[in-house]
């Protein structure tokens, strides 16, 4: 059985029987995200000053980022053995050099970001680094303005105004 182009792919997705099934599908993949990822804050957070002799946020990014292979690489497996429609996404993973080098930069850019977030949470507080995260939705509209020369819609302009007043707000409140 040869692997599924992405046309094919892309064909295959999953069907939703009515609006309200996406709606709930999309909320939890969010919910999803947003827990492991102040999770994984948290686990790093502990990992990096739990111990003072511990200097290891880049050997943190490194396993990270080896354990993922190896998840990917077992649910490749789980996918082609069990035949599971949820695992379907993972048994077309196809690896070429071609694709890899395409990738290679943004992998990159991913690992040092991975990397600069331990270090950063190595040096301060959970709460000032979310601070300093929620300034991300800022920076990408105004990248996007910017750098991309891409319009930038109202709702996204609010949010930013949002963050920005509530980050202003926190940040007097703390004086």
């Amino acid at each position: 059985m040869s692997p599924k182009t992405h046309e094919e792919r892309r064909g295959s997705e999953r069907k939703y029987s009515s609006l309200t099934e996406q709606y709930i599908h999309v909320t939890l993949v969010v919910a999803a995200y947003w827990f492991v990822s102040i999770l994984t804050v948290f686990v790093n957070k502990s990992l990096l000053s739990s111990q003072q002799d511990f200097d290891g946020p880049l050997f943190v990014t490194w396993f990270q980022c080896i354990f993922t292979v190896i998840f990917l690489i077992v649910l490749k497996i789980a996918a082609r053995l069990t035949g599971a429609s949820w695992l379907a996404q993972f048994a077309g993973i196809v690896i070429n050099f071609k694709d890899l080098m395409q990738v290679l930069p943004l992998s990159i850019i991913f690992v040092a970001m991975i990397s600069f977030n331990n270090l950063f949470l190595k040096y301060v507080g959970v709460a000032f680094y979310h601070l300093a995260r929620c300034l991300t939705t800022v920076t990408n509209v105004v990248f996007t303005f910017t750098v991309l020369r891409q319009i930038v819609s109202r709702r996204a302009i609010m949010c930013s105004g949002v963050i920005t007043f509530w980050i202003l707000c926190w940040n007097r409140s703390r004086r």
